[in-house]
């Protein structure tokens, strides 16, 4: 795209970009993909990336649906321990996580991650159908950021990431 912008820039203003000018030309589409490649880096580096942990492939597929419709770039983790080790392989800028798995749930979680040095101020957000105060208590205490009700509104879920990652 950026190398058709150069190239059209360059036809505006009437430079000459014939067949007798290749080397010309040559250059300023290496100069262009080069460009364009940094582009591309910077974008993935400020997209922002989220991890997200549920048992439920439906729920997973939902969420990530919503998060990469907004843009973001999306993993998904089938449980807590699968996003543990996710998480040890690659850093995320927000975590977004069932409270109710097998294996590993949510709560217990967050604490692992809180306690890796790469997550200790990342946002971590309990999407659940879980709506006691017990366990808001408990999320709370382990180092939750937030807390979402399932069935979870995709407007509000959105808001929610965006006023978290700052």
């Amino acid at each position: 795209m950026l190398c058709m912008r150069i190239l059209i820039y360059i036809k505006i203003n009437n430079f000459d970009v014939g067949h007798n000018n290749k080397p010309i030309t040559s250059i300023f589409f290496i100069i262009s993909c080069i460009i364009l490649r940094i582009e591309k880096l910077l974008l993935e580096r400020y997209m922002a990336s989220v991890l997200a942990v549920d048992d439920s492939a439906s729920m997973r597929q939902m969420v990530a649906f919503t998060l990469k419709g907004a843009g973001y770039t999306v993993v998904e983790a089938v449980d807590g321990v699968d996003a543990l080790n996710k998480a040890k392989m690659q850093k995320f800028d927000c975590v977004v996580t069932d409270v109710n798995m097998p294996n590993m749930d949510g709560i217990t979680l967050i604490k692992e991650l809180r306690a890796l040095p790469n997550y200790k101020f990342v946002p971590m957000l309990m999407l659940t159908t879980e709506s006691g105060m017990d366990k808001k208590q408990q999320g709370k205490a382990a180092g939750a950021t937030g807390w979402i009700v399932k069935p979870f509104n995709p407007d509000q879920l959105l808001k929610t990431i965006k006023k978290v990652l700052g």
